[in-house]
């Protein structure tokens, strides 16, 4: 009994969990309990998880430690949104993500033969959501926190995951062991003596494999240079970026190259959606990250589609090893280098909220310019307070000035204005009342 290592992880045994085991011969689930059996070869239970039953382990192994969480499941719902588990250690979520977990779908076109209106312009087929069994290693869905979610845990501590939003199987639980992400020098030397691949392949941004989100859709840009282009009707021929902007959503292409070798990675792109700053995806070939440098790579401003190879620090285009045959290629938003800027914005604006509700109810509510109030006597602490945040956001403004070197983005100097408009009140914080209008 207890954990034991498998391939570098530790697999919880299926005699260690206790919940709600489903059986093959269920009417409803035994379908899908039976081709996880088969596929996976095991001979354990698979468990339910629903708004009225939970799966709960024991760590048996020898040594504490951070771990990882990775579990194959299977959606139960047809819904649009993702599946929601959360994870507790001894009765508590350790960390506030800890509660809501996502365990993201997959989303196939119904076809990739696009019908015609009655103008004859392209429609986009409707969406269907892959049935099947993944296998997942928990991570921050919203892209705000790189790698895996790590849990701290001593032999002993019990291991909770609960259903938030949507029902589930789950299979096989492991816990693993973040591996790095290898520098870019690494990649190449593990790949020393390959050539460089000649020619060139081409993919349409139309033929997309999957994505995580039904909402990411095409549309038609009426350029010539496009791929797909009718100069009397429209053809889907882009990646809506208004509908792929949120963190988290990813979308993935079919990659079919002819010979083993590097390749150069291009893309035509538009990212007009944040003004002089740049936005971030995390590029994955087959499910991993190939290097640090594209775990979270930069899409700079521009107005205009342009072709844009990915490129080191030093200029040089970035080499892909590919062999020979089909891969997956996935591109997720995701927004580490803002992380702390908005977790920042979050606070300071929780506490402004909860000083003026302080500061309403002393007033009861009253905002006259002409009455006195005496602000510092009921609340001492204000003035330093409202300094203090000011502070956070002039920090976070230095640090984002820091990303850029040709201009100051107009998108973030308004946390220079905020900081320099709550200097002026902490100055004067006996006039708090009347600028709350």
């Amino acid at each position: 009994a207890g954990l034991q290592p498998a391939n570098g992880e530790w697999t919880v045994p299926g005699g260690d969990m206790s919940g709600t085991a489903v059986q093959t011969d269920d009417p409803e689930m035994g379908t899908a309990v039976a081709a996880y059996l088969a596929f996976s070869g095991l001979s354990q239970p698979v468990w339910l998880v629903d708004d009225g039953h939970s799966l709960t382990f024991t760590y048996q192994g020898t040594e504490s430690g951070l771990f990882g969480i990775a579990l194959d499941f299977f959606d139960l719902e047809t819904n649009i949104a993702n599946t929601q588990i959360s994870v507790s250690v001894n009765g508590q979520a350790p960390f506030y993500e800890s509660r809501t977990l996502v365990l993201p779908a997959e989303w196939r076109l119904e076809s990739q033969t696009f019908t015609l209106d009655r103008y004859g312009n392209e429609i986009q087929p409707g969406s269907q959501k892959t049935r099947t069994w993944f296998s997942h290693e928990i991570d921050d869905f919203d892209g705000m926190h790189p790698g895996l979610f790590l849990y701290s845990l001593v032999p002993g501590d019990v291991i909770t995951v609960s259903y938030v939003n949507s029902g589930l199987l789950i299979g096989a639980v492991r816990l693993i062991q973040e591996t790095p992400v290898p520098a870019y020098e690494q990649y190449l030397a593990s790949h020393t003596g390959t050539p460089e691949a000649t020619g060139q392949v081409v993919v349409s941004a139309r033929r997309i494999a999957s994505r995580n989100d039904p909402s990411i859709r095409l549309r038609s840009e009426q350029d010539p240079s496009n791929l797909h282009y009718d100069t009397q009707s429209l053809v889907l021929n882009v990646v809506f970026g208004d509908t792929w902007q949120t963190n988290g959503q990813s979308v993935t292409y079919d990659v079919t190259v002819p010979t083993t070798g590097f390749y150069r990675l291009s893309f035509k792109y538009r990212q007009y959606g944040m003004q002089d700053l740049s936005t971030f995806r995390e590029i994955r070939i087959d499910g991993e990250v190939p290097f640090d440098l594209v775990s979270c790579y930069a899409f700079p401003y521009t107005s205009a589609f342009v072709n844009r190879t990915l490129t080191g620090p030093d200029g040089e285009a970035l080499l892909f090893y590919l062999e020979a045959g089909t891969h997956l290629l996935r591109m997720t938003a995701v927004n580490y280098p803002y992380r702390e800027t908005i977790e920042t914005l979050q606070y300071v604006m929780n506490r402004i909220q909860s000083l003026a509700l302080n500061v309403k109810k002393y007033t009861s509510g009253g905002t006259d310019r002409y009455r006195d109030w005496e602000i510092e006597t009921y609340f001492p602490t204000a003035a330093a307070d409202i300094s203090a945040w000011a502070d956070l956001l002039s920090d976070r403004y230095r640090s984002l000035s820091g990303l850029f070197t040709d201009r100051q983005p107009a998108e973030i100097a308004t946390l220079l204005t905020a900081s320099e408009r709550l200097k002026d009140i902490a100055g004067n914080i006996n006039k708090l009342p009347s600028l709350m209008v």
